[in-house]
């Protein structure tokens, strides 16, 4: 099924034959559906322009730009979205992480558009945790303000939405989809977050 490039290229991203799911003769989205079900994270399909079979869920050739390789991973990485907020800023984050502090319910040390006051304010379990940050995002776009933070001593650029927490966890709700989420927590102090601009 896969030649020995294809299979080297695999490798050398630390994926195998078994992650692959062959969705030749299929359209984009009922591979995408399929390979989802089967587990895949890559899609055999028809050759782009140079010739390369391996595709994302999404139908980019990955042999052409394997950075769409790790975009793909992240879409569908268990762990947790969240929702934090800066009352110093009267600004909500919605982000994910692999791993939260489930006990004392910390974000990671980042410090958003300069502010240190970024508190935890709801928490979901899920399977696919970059897809669900990524639709949350979409929904509040009209609500988007850019900032920068320090991480690994280089400012990077981060997407802050200035909305209140409500509005925030309605749209993470909505891209979780009903019965996908078992495991929710959210703050006794979350109120105090739903900003009146």
């Amino acid at each position: 099924m896969l030649t020995s490039q294809e299979t080297a290229f695999l490798k050398a991203h630390g994926l195998a034959a078994k992650d692959v799911y062959d969705g030749r003769g299929e359209a984009t989205h009922e591979r995408a559906e399929s390979a989802r079900a089967a587990g895949k994270s890559i899609v055999l399909a028809t050759d782009c322009m140079r010739g390369h079979r391996l595709r994302t869920l999404h139908g980019h050739c990955v042999q052409c730009e394997p950075g769409k390789l790790a975009t793909e991973n992240r879409f569908s990485t268990p762990g947790y979205v969240y929702i934090a907020g800066s009352l110093s800023t009267g600004l909500i984050k919605i982000g994910f992480a692999p791993e939260l502090d489930k006990h004392g319910r910390k974000l990671p040390p980042d410090a958003y558009a300069g502010a240190p006051d970024w508190q935890l304010l709801y928490s979901a379990e899920v399977d696919d945790g970059g897809r669900i940050e990524e639709a949350a995002r979409r929904r509040l776009k009209a609500f988007r303000v850019p900032a920068d933070f320090i991480k690994d001593g280089a400012a990077q650029g981060v997407e802050l939405l200035q909305t209140t927490f409500s509005r925030a966890q309605r749209a993470v709700s909505e891209a979780i989809g009903g019965g996908r989420c078992d495991n929710t927590w959210r703050s006794p102090h979350w109120s105090k977050y739903n900003f009146v601009k």
